[in-house]
């Protein structure tokens, strides 16, 4: 009887430590590797998805983790977008990858939080935005596109969307 309480009150405790611990979050969108795709000057989009309106409450957030592999030699940019206001843009050469925070701070308002690398040997560096013109009420779509020279390609090779409640 003895070894009994002891074995619930251990499970009680790491049940409630679990509960208080953990945060909520559902996937939105994921996908994998995409075909390696050539620079023609312009924008082209390497990952979309779709956010359903009122997916994200005020004071809520999704995250963004997403890689793209670029030219060794050419520089690319790359951009995330959310309903076409630019979260992020970025230009260099080899690798590019983000996971971001978008938080919704009230109908039509966002702060973007996260890591990117400074270089592929000297790690990573925070980084911030605040934006407006988004519409959390209507569904969104969030787009990872890349442009270059026509010497440049790129190629997506992870993409997650998660609803962080």
């Amino acid at each position: 009887m003895k070894c009994s309480l002891r074995l619930l009150a251990a499970v009680m405790f790491f049940a409630a430590i679990v509960s208080v611990n953990s945060s909520a979050s559902s996937l939105v969108c994921s996908a994998g590797p995409t075909s390696i795709k050539t620079g023609n000057n312009a924008y082209q989009v390497i990952y979309t998805c779709t956010i359903p309106a009122n997916t994200v409450s005020t004071n809520r957030s999704i995250r963004l983790n997403t890689f793209v592999l670029g030219s060794a030699n050419t520089t690319i940019t790359t951009e995330v977008t959310l309903d076409g206001v630019v979260i992020l843009n970025y230009t260099r050469n080899y690798m590019h990858y983000w996971d971001l925070t978008i938080m919704n701070t009230g109908a039509t308002t966002a702060v973007a939080t996260g890591i990117m690398p400074l270089s592929v040997y000297s790690g990573m560096q925070p980084w911030y935005a605040s934006v407006s013109g988004v519409s959390w009420a209507s569904a969104q779509s969030l787009q990872v596109s890349f442009s270059s020279t026509t010497s440049g390609t790129a190629q997506g090779m992870t993409f997650t969307v998660e609803n962080v409640n």
